[in-house]
């Protein structure tokens, strides 16, 4: 059973000294894998503890110094605020990619739905955006990847069962280009952009479109891949479900 300690002033634990008020610490139940955590730099052993501050939960340990946001079995920091939910995994106090590359998931409201954003330690994955109730994508977010700043796809609507058109952006420093489908024709029309956002030259059915890219943009934007990725996927393979993080919290 886990016993829980309000601290108020200085209060010695164990090892440990913590200052201030309004912190409280759960200490955890028996050692095991997920309550005991190995620094890294010190070597030393600790017992990895839950506390609630300022409004967050978070899993950690506490050093000499700092209290180390870590734990192994999920999640190490909650946060919320009105229908605003937010996860995020880390590892001896930095960003970790736990789950399915995912260092923090983020639940809110739209139109009446539960969405879900994630991000990613590494570039090499997109960030990517969708409905909790069918865990289907409608964003993808790819940033400094192929020597572009952003490559964006988006398919439009306002609800998770809504089959809207897609539209893309791919963005340099000089500009940006979108590619949007127009389900009247059933093909993409392109439209380019200078930096400033001014509209430089709109092409229906994208047409010339490799070479308008080396015109406007000065080299060619091909993001149909990204385009055709995000169609193939579809849904995400994770959780969209706040209270399985929720659960993945606990010891």
């Amino acid at each position: 059973m886990s016993r829980r300690l309000s601290l108020c002033g200085w209060l010695m634990l164990g090892v440990f000294t913590l200052s201030g008020c309004n912190v409280e610490v759960v200490l955890g139940p028996n050692p095991s894998s997920c309550s005991r955590a190995q620094d890294p730099n010190s070597g030393r052993v600790y017992d990895v503890e839950q506390r609630y501050y300022a409004g967050n939960l978070e899993n950690g340990y506490q050093t000499y110094y700092d209290f180390v946001r870590h734990f192994e079995c999920g999640p190490a920091a909650y946060f919320q605020s009105g229908d605003l939910q937010k996860f995020t995994f880390f590892r001896h106090g930095e960003y970790y990619s736990g789950y399915k590359g995912i260092t923090d998931i983020t639940f809110d409201y739209r139109h009446g739905y539960q969405l879900f954003m994630t991000n990613q330690v590494s570039n090499e994955l997109p960030q990517e955006s969708g409905w909790t109730a069918n865990r289907r994508l409608y964003r993808k977010l790819w940033q400094n990847e192929a020597g572009f700043e952003e490559i964006e796809v988006v398919r439009e609507g306002n609800s998770p069962n809504t089959s809207g058109a897609i539209s893309s952006r791919v963005e340099l420093a000089n500009g940006y280009k979108r590619k949007n489908e127009n389900q009247n024709t059933n093909q993409y029309d392109c439209t380019w952009f200078n930096s400033m956002g001014n509209t430089l030259k709109t092409s229906a059915g994208c047409a010339n479109e490799a070479s308008y890219d080396r015109q406007y943009l000065g080299r060619v934007a091909d993001i149909d891949g990204y385009i055709a990725d995000f169609r193939r996927q579809g849904t995400v393979s994770y959780s969209t479900d706040p209270q399985w993080y929720r659960d993945k919290m606990r010891f």
